[in-house]
């Protein structure tokens, strides 16, 4: 084996540990993503089987499209970080170190905008929208709405504590699995291609059902829209 061919295969292995490792953080981010968007599930009522069913189907389903933009980003930069020609693998531009401050980024904008937006929808009853903006940009608008200096500084030591917690989880996963990683196949694990596929799935049927009932007229699962 030459100079060049060790070379290819460092870049291989360094390639998969870390596409394995956004993986995992995904998943785990995707975790936290579920434990904040509980707040929008917890208070609606269950009228029957069909309603608790199609809750599972949409909490797991917009969790996951919540966090899809950082998944397609870092992927993105992760993908033109290490193109593959063939069988290997030659490095292109970025290193890993910005393609986990991407991920953190891009997962902890993700989490603060959930939190913002569940508090809004608890103390006013609706969702971001660009009344909401409005106030947030024009100077005295916060105050308006009988929202204070110190719930703004609350806010930000929140958001500061969701990024330090996407941080430690990256770190965590970072320390205590890169040599096991190390020690098992390459390639990456079917678990969570099976994991998207049943998500997907997921997603399509609870289109599909709240489609059903609309035409037949149910309205329990109306109350989804707010979702």
């Amino acid at each position: 084996m030459n100079r060049q061919d060790v070379v290819r295969k460092l870049l291989m292995t360094k390639a998969c540990l870390t596409s394995r490792l956004l993986n995992h953080y995904f998943f785990a981010s995707y975790i936290v993503v579920l434990i904040l968007s509980y707040g929008y599930v917890r208070t609606i009522p269950y009228g029957d089987l069909r309603t608790p069913l199609f809750l599972i189907a949409v909490y797991l389903s917009y969790g996951f499209i919540y966090l899809l933009p950082a998944m397609i980003l870092t992927k993105s930069l992760h993908y033109l970080s290490y193109r593959k020609t063939g069988n290997t693998f030659s490095l292109h531009r970025f290193s890993p170190a910005l393609e986990y401050g991407v991920a953190v980024a891009s997962t902890s904008a993700v989490d603060i905008l959930l939190f913002a937006d569940r508090t809004i929808y608890r103390l006013f009853g609706f969702h971001i929208n660009g009344f909401i903006l409005n106030l947030v940009t024009t100077p005295g608008g916060m105050e308006s709405m009988g929202t204070g200096n110190s719930a703004i500084i609350t806010f930000c030591f929140i958001a500061v504590a969701l990024i330090g917690i996407q941080a430690a989880l990256l770190w965590v996963l970072h320390r205590f699995l890169c040599g096991r990683l190390r020690q098992t196949a390459l390639m990456p694990r079917r678990s969570y291609r099976y994991a998207l596929i049943l998500v997907l799935l997921l997603g399509f049927s609870e289109r599909i059902a709240y489609g059903i009932s609309n035409i037949q007229g149910y309205s329990t699962l109306a109350i989804f829209r707010l979702l």
